[in-house]
């Protein structure tokens, strides 16, 4: 995996936290539209899965009643951030959505 220094006008770049923060998730999503989304749903951390930020899924998932209230969101302009962060966690990286396929 190839990786890059964030240009100085990079958008999103490093990783953002949003729990129980809709309002900071929903606006960071509309100013990064070609970011990555880490989701973690509360409880079952094995089930964490890496989106494109426009994902459909997590479009649903703040339908069914909120986008940071049963899972936490990290964030960021650049894949590779979440994949470190999931491979410090976890020691691995995280699966992909199988709907926005965040590789391609």
């Amino acid at each position: 995996m190839e990786r890059r220094d964030p240009t100085p006008d990079s958008a999103g770049t490093e990783v953002q936290r949003f729990d129980r923060d809709d309002q900071a998730y929903l606006q960071w999503v509309a100013t990064n539209p070609d970011g990555f989304v880490l989701d973690l749903p509360r409880g079952d951390t094995s089930a964490l899965l890496l989106h494109r930020a426009g994902c459909q899924r997590l479009a649903e998932e703040g339908d069914a009643g909120g986008w940071t209230a049963g899972s936490l969101k990290l964030a960021s302009g650049e894949k590779w951030r979440l994949d470190d962060w999931a491979e410090g966690e976890r020691g691995e990286r995280p699966p992909r959505c199988p709907v926005c396929r965040p590789d391609d």
